[in-house]
């Protein structure tokens, strides 16, 4: 027997958790300015840029599953050379599940949650490369769209700053004397 999907699955197909090699579960975060740019960093200091031909543009061509699987991809060539950065990348991306939440936490609760948070350090000092590559595939996946959306937005702003950059050619020149 299939179990019936909730409302969230059914809208929100890429899970809000990932459950670590240990049992241990942790929420996915929303991407937001500082973990995308952590997630830039591990693209520019690893070698995907390179791998990618160095052109940025394609990597954000097409539509947000198209970019998801560039990206995906491309961090795993990354990040043997942007170890730290993929790991702080990780780190600002996931909270742990079980945080107890309230306008007025006991004791107990911030004692629980403490130890929650020491588990999400623990886990993500060193993990296994399993978890690694599957939350940087889950992470990616569930944002994707936004990715692709801001990827597309760079490469139009980097396009446009070179065209300002760009020296007049020399047609231009000689057609003024």
């Amino acid at each position: 027997m299939t179990a019936k999907k909730t409302e969230t699955e059914i809208l929100d197909p890429v899970p809000s958790t990932y459950t670590m090699a240990d049992g241990f579960v942790v929420s996915i975060e929303p991407l937001k300015t500082r973990q995308f740019f952590r997630l830039v960093r591990i693209f520019t200091q690893g070698a995907s840029i390179a791998a990618s031909g160095g052109d940025i543009s394609s990597i954000f061509s097409g539509n947000g599953e198209a970019v998801g699987s560039q990206l995906i991809g491309l961090a795993i060539v990354a990040i043997p050379e942007a170890e730290d950065a993929s790991l702080d990348f990780l780190r600002s991306m996931v909270a742990p599940a079980d945080l107890r939440t309230g306008t007025r936490l006991s004791q107990e609760d911030e004692d629980h949650n403490d130890r929650e948070w020491a588990r999400v350090d623990a886990a993500l000092f060193n993990p296994s490369p399993v978890d690694t590559l599957g939350l940087i595939k889950v992470i990616i996946q569930r944002e994707r769209d936004s990715l692709a959306s801001l990827g597309k937005q760079l490469v139009e702003t980097l396009q446009a700053t070179a065209n300002q950059a760009a020296p007049p050619n020399a047609s231009n020149e000689n057609s003024t004397n």
